[in-house]
């Protein structure tokens, strides 16, 4: 697994920015075709995936230009402010509760929704190692 999250990380980074928007999209729309095969309802399932990235942002604490511009061209602006306070309250017992659900998933689901944190966490061109700690906890 080592290698292809590898993989996946310096694709992510690797990509043009315009690359990641459109591919975070189309990840975007997975994900919430996964929340709604599980009876959540469009808006529902937006503010879940919202809540999700602010877990994922608050992982190092920073929720930098790069990835609030990432948000916006995949989300819109709403959205940036809705993470921007999510960030603030987020604890430890919200990183277990995400970390709990994407382990409820089947393996590409699970991979659909850590892609989606990873484009938001490359938005500036690197994964931190808090960032990367995160993430391969989610993937394990």
């Amino acid at each position: 697994m080592a290698n292809t999250f590898d993989e996946i990380l310096r694709k992510a980074v690797d990509l043009s920015y315009d690359e990641r928007v459109q591919t975070a999209k189309s990840t975007l729309e997975k994900c919430l075709g996964i929340l709604k095969k599980q009876g959540l309802d469009d808006e529902y399932a937006i503010q879940f995936i919202v809540s999700f990235l602010a877990v994922s942002i608050a992982a190092d604490g920073k929720f930098t230009e790069s990835e609030q511009q990432m948000i916006r061209d995949t989300f819109d602006d709403r959205s940036v402010s809705s993470i921007d306070v999510l960030v603030q309250y987020t604890d430890e017992e919200c990183f277990e509760g995400m970390d709990q659900f994407v382990d409820s998933l089947d393996a590409a689901e699970k991979t659909d929704f850590c892609m989606l944190a990873v484009f938001v966490a490359a938005a500036d061109d690197t994964v931190n190692e808090e960032e990367l700690r995160y993430l391969v906890k989610l993937m394990q």
